[in-house]
C-alpha cells in the first residue's frame, strides 16, 4: 500500500510554516539597525535584499513569503513593536541569533561604516540575544573585512 500523501503535505505545510517564523525573526535586528541612525539608506536596503536572496532559508520560504516577513517586521518596529520582534528571535537556536546578528552588522556597514548609534543598537541587541561580546566582536570583525576597499 502506497505511503499517505496528506501527511506528506501537512508536514511540508509545517516546516515552511516553521522555516517562514525562523525567517521574520531573523530579520528583526536588520531591520533595527537600518534604522539606528535614523535614516534607511538605499544601500542599507540593497544590502539586505542581497542576504536574503541568498540566504538558504528565505530561498526556502521564497519571495512572496520574504516581502511579508520584511512588511510584517517593518511594521512592528515602526509600532514600537521592537521588544515584540526581538522576543521571536530569542527562542530560536543560538547559531540562528548569531546569524541575525551578522546579518544586521552587514546591514549597518553597508554605507560604508559604523557609527556610534549603530554599535550601540547592534551591542545591545547581541546582549540582548545572548550572544557574547567576544562572539559579537568577532562577527563585527569578519563584517569589517568584508567591507574593505
Amino acid at each position: 500500500m502506497g505511503k499517505d500523501s496528506s501527511i506528506d503535505t501537512n508536514d511540508a505545510t509545517a516546516v515552511l510554516g516553521a522555516d517562514r517564523e525562523r525567517a521574520c525573526a531573523l530579520l528583526g535586528p536588520a531591520l533595527l539597525a537600518m534604522a539606528a541612525d535614523g535614516a534607511t539608506r538605499e544601500s542599507e536596503r540593497r544590502k539586505l535584499g542581497n542576504l536574503l536572496t541568498a540566504n538558504p532559508l528565505f530561498l526556502r520560504i521564497g519571495p512572496d513569503a520574504t516581502q511579508d516577513c520584511v512588511a510584517r517586521a517593518s511594521a512592528e518596529i515602526a509600532a514600537g513593536g521592537a521588544e515584540r520582534v526581538l522576543d521571536r528571535l530569542t527562542n530560536q537556536p543560538p547559531d540562528l541569533r548569531e546569524t541575525a546578528i551578522a546579518m544586521a552588522l552587514f546591514v549597518a556597514a553597508a554605507d560604508g561604516t559604523f557609527c556610534d548609534q549603530e554599535h550601540e543598537v547592534l551591542a545591545s541587541l547581541a546582549i540582548r540575544l545572548d550572544v557574547s561580546p567576544e562572539r559579537y566582536n568577532a562577527i563585527a570583525d569578519v563584517i569589517t573585512v568584508l567591507y574593505r576597499a
